[in-house]
């Protein structure tokens, strides 16, 4: 028989490694998804994000476009407190 899903609880993630590696992997699926998106719907898709060191990554597809000037005036302490 497979293993199937298991029910996992959801936990936060203290260890400084893990942090970051969970981070890169999602990065990369959510950059992934969004030119996905974009290839399917024929409209511009950028994805903001922070690192856990408060570093603002764009999406590749958005680099060139001016928006990066605009983000980086983004509070982010400010964006922290909205949890």
């Amino acid at each position: 028989m497979g293993t199937g899903k298991k029910k996992i609880d959801i936990e936060k993630i203290t260890k400084k490694s893990a942090k970051i590696v969970a981070f890169l992997k999602r990065r990369k699926g959510l950059f992934r998804k969004a030119e996905e998106l974009e290839s399917l719907t024929s409209y511009h898709v950028t994805s903001i994000i922070f690192s856990p060191f408060d570093k603002l990554k764009l999406s590749p597809a958005s680099k060139g476009n001016g928006l990066r000037g605009w983000v980086e005036d983004i509070d982010v302490e400010g964006c922290q407190n909205l949890n």
